[in-house]
């Protein structure tokens, strides 16, 4: 049956309600927020194994008294007030796996219909934020290029130390990694308030400061414009659900472009990869990590089954802590032997659960191997960095990882019991494989500017490479 024109809107319409009705904020009172409060900081300290190694147990008490002195200053707290005033102190604990989830409520009301948001895609340069692309140019005369002094009356540098204040990550360059123009104007609207005008204080390329007033778009509209202004990739010999692969034009150089680790799914992919690579003689194969946030470490057999005939430990050692919400979640899987005799106490895992066993393939890659990394670079993706590091397996070329080769991780998530909002907590701490117990990131091998990489500039770093383990 086909609908009438008027009867479509009322049903769009009506859907419209109900989505806004279903979206509508809860409101908490004083007690309720004190409540999840102290739910939130009796959680850390159960299931984290060590959730105060950056930040002083005494800070951040000081920190969540801070805050109860602000909760008595306001009789009801929304759940965006009350996301916003406890994501950066859990922040704080600079563990990029342990985290405040951004509620479902917030990103469907901010990205719907609840915000219209800056129409500009700005980057961090240095310690200025720079508009790299003007997304309303019939609107507003703001050049690409220019430098942003101010919005509606806050200096860049207090709306640059806000947004990296709600960051996550150990590393303070993983932290401003995440201000770029996909999150810079929608992160005005959640953590600073500004929506739909935009008074904004400017210098041009040329060194001339103005001022302008913007309106705002919608974020989908936002989002549409952004990806027109980014070059299309490069279409793939080799198409993945998380990455693609291409060569050069002379067949040496092989590139993967591999944005998330996705497990089991992802072993047809990469054996296409290297069976292609293999038929044509590549003599250089980069795994591009860059803005790689991880994923899963059962990735990593159909990634270095191709590159080593040797059986591998992927950490030196692994600890966690024997919670109750662990016991409960069974967050290793039900076949794992949990101590629940040893409850709040830290235990050493058994290393050959990290065993990995190369298996059988005719592809053996024998050219040289990198990985790309940046500040982007993090949790499963940095470690793999450690890995091909430790093992002598290739060359890391770009900038230091995001994440660190021994860090925190395989985290589990409480809902705060009045409000619900959601919080990831690491129950575990992986030392890197070389048995460095320090937390530290992984550092290349050939330091490069790895914002620009194009495949002309990776053939002149070819030379630097380390011929990668072979098979006897």
């Amino acid at each position: 049956m086909k609908l009438l024109p008027s009867t479509t809107f009322y049903i769009a319409a009506l859907g419209l309600a109900i989505m806004a009705t279903s979206c509508a904020l809860s409101r908490y009172s004083q007690e309720e927020v004190l409540s999840d409060l102290d739910y939130l900081e009796s959680s850390l300290e159960n299931i984290h194994p060590d959730p105060f190694y950056v930040m002083p147990r005494q800070r951040f008490g000081q920190a969540l008294d801070s805050i109860r002195g602000v909760v008595a200053t306001q009789e009801k707290w929304n759940e965006k007030e009350l996301y916003c005033l406890l994501n950066p102190v859990v922040a704080s604990l600079r563990d990029g796996h342990t985290r405040l989830v951004t509620p479902n409520k917030i990103t469907m009301k901010s990205f719907l219909w609840g915000s219209r948001i800056l129409p500009l895609g700005v980057e961090v340069q240095g310690e200025k934020l720079i508009v790299k692309h003007n997304l309303d140019a019939k609107r507003n005369p703001i050049p690409a290029g220019s430098e942003i002094i101010s919005i509606n009356g806050v200096a860049a540098e207090s709306l640059f130390s806000t947004l990296i204040n709600h960051k996550y990550g150990e590393r303070d360059a993983m932290r401003r990694y995440d201000v770029n123009p996909y999150t810079f104007s929608r992160n005005l609207w959640l953590y600073m308030g500004f929506n739909k005008r935009f008074v904004l204080d400017y210098r041009t390329p040329e060194g001339v400061e103005r001022q302008a007033t913007l309106k705002g778009i919608y974020q989908p509209s936002f989002y549409n414009r952004l990806g027109k202004k980014n070059p299309k990739k490069q279409s793939g010999l080799v198409e993945g659900h998380n990455g693609h692969y291409y060569e050069s034009a002379d067949g040496r150089c092989g590139i993967i472009e591999y944005g998330h680790f996705g497990g089991a799914a992802d072993s047809t992919f990469f054996h296409d990869v290297f069976a292609l690579a293999t038929q044509h003689g590549v003599e250089h194969l980069f795994l591009d990590l860059r803005g790689n946030g991880g994923g899963s470490t059962n990735t990593y057999p159909h990634i270095l089954s191709y590159l080593t005939c040797d059986t591998m430990d992927l950490f030196s050692q692994v600890m966690y802590k024997v919670s109750p919400g662990l016991l409960d979640q069974k967050s290793f899987g039900d076949d794992f032997p949990y101590p629940s005799d040893r409850l709040g106490q830290v235990v050493t895992m058994d290393l050959s659960l990290f065993q990995m066993k190369p298996y059988e393939t005719s592809n053996k890659f024998t050219g040289r191997f990198y990985c790309i990394s940046d500040a982007g670079t993090f949790s499963t993706a940095s470690s793999f960095c450690a890995l091909v590091q430790d093992y002598g397996l290739g060359t890391i070329i770009g900038e230091p990882t995001g994440g660190m080769g021994t860090s925190f991780g395989n985290f589990m998530v409480v809902q705060l019991p009045q409000s619900g909002l959601r919080l990831g907590i690491s129950t575990s701490k992986y030392f890197r494989s070389n048995g460095n117990t320090n937390f530290e990131p992984v550092q290349p091998n050939v330091v490069a500017d790895s914002r620009n990489f194009r495949i002309e500039e990776l053939e002149q770093l070819v030379g630097k490479g380390e011929q990668a383990n072979q098979c006897q």
